[in-house]
């Protein structure tokens, strides 16, 4: 089948499609040609996941324009949706660890006044002691 427009005269014909760089350029021709080829000689088993990957290629391609960005808005907007609610989860969990460490701080302040004040009567149990072993 032939792409060809009719051009206006005195103007080269102009196609709608790549086909004829396929005509003119025997690399992608070959390349191409290759590939179905390649594909039809190969056994089912490795062949088909190539398959319907191209159907699938083939499928999207046939979607409106509008549909596909909306469909990308939407995933971009669900995705979003899962990484806010993931942020939220991680600052839930650095603010219960702030609190945990608040309590272990109150804990080590309560620990380190109770030494100081045993500390001091330790001390002044020490000078009675030894006051009383110079008076004597």
């Amino acid at each position: 089948m032939d792409l060809c427009i009719a051009p206006p005269k005195g103007r080269p014909a102009v196609r709608p499609s790549g086909q004829h760089l396929l005509e003119t350029d025997p690399e992608l021709g070959l390349a191409r040609g290759g590939q179905t080829a390649m594909l039809q000689n190969m056994p089912d088993s490795v062949a088909l996941p190539f398959r319907r990957q191209s159907s699938q290629a083939v499928e999207v391609k046939r979607i409106p324009l509008h549909q596909r960005l909306a469909i990308s808005a939407s995933q971009n907007v669900q995705q979003a949706a899962g990484s806010t609610q993931e942020v939220t989860s991680n600052i839930s969990g650095v603010s219960e660890a702030a609190g945990t460490t608040g309590k272990a701080a109150d804990q080590m302040l309560d620990a380190t006044e109770t030494l100081s004040h045993q500390s001091e009567s330790l001390r002044g149990q020490v000078e009675n002691f030894l006051a009383g072993i110079r008076a004597a």
